[in-house]
């Protein structure tokens, strides 16, 4: 029931649209509702314009008085690549989950770049200021402890948790 007070809401606007456009001026317009398997379609004359996209017909839109704007479908922002930053965060630990102290881990880059951080007195540790897009190795060591085959490469998107590092038994 919603759907269709929707679309007959837009109908009606439409309509009241397409009135106030050829009573205000002089001229063949054509409005046309389309759907491209690329992508939507603009309709530019005069002092109007009509945006459409694939997708949801009456998911927004917008008129301004004199000239008339008419938008509807999804839109997306323009995406443009940031220098955002994300952190990677986890735990040295033993197999049984105690925490490893001042285990130094380190996350190096491909170009060999290193950051260095040393846990805490429960093993947790993070980087912050990691710059998103990039994979790293990620490995650790610490005293009194054996870790082998846990050096792994992480690939950073966003906020990376839970990257645990876990210490060999002892032999």
């Amino acid at each position: 029931m919603k759907k269709i007070m929707r679309y007959l809401g837009l109908a009606l606007i439409l309509l009241a649209f397409v009135a106030q456009i050829s009573l205000g001026q002089s001229g063949t317009y054509e409005i046309r509702r389309s759907v491209i398997a690329g992508g939507g379609r603009d309709i530019d004359g005069g002092s109007y314009r009509i945006r459409g996209t694939i997708g949801q017909s009456s998911a927004d839109s917008f008129f301004g008085p004199g000239n008339y704007e008419m938008t509807a479908g999804f839109w997306a922002p323009p995406l443009t690549p940031t220098a955002a930053s994300a952190s990677i965060s986890g735990r040295v630990r033993t197999q049984n989950g105690q925490g490893i102290p001042s285990a130094s881990v380190t996350l190096t880059d491909s170009a060999g770049n290193v950051k260095q951080v040393v846990s805490s007195s429960f093993g947790y540790y993070i980087f912050t200021d990691v710059e998103v897009g990039v994979s790293y190795v990620l490995d650790a060591t610490a005293r009194g402890h054996t870790i082998t085959g846990q050096a792994r490469i992480v690939s950073v998107y966003d906020n990376v948790t839970g990257a645990d590092i876990i210490a060999d038994e002892p032999q």
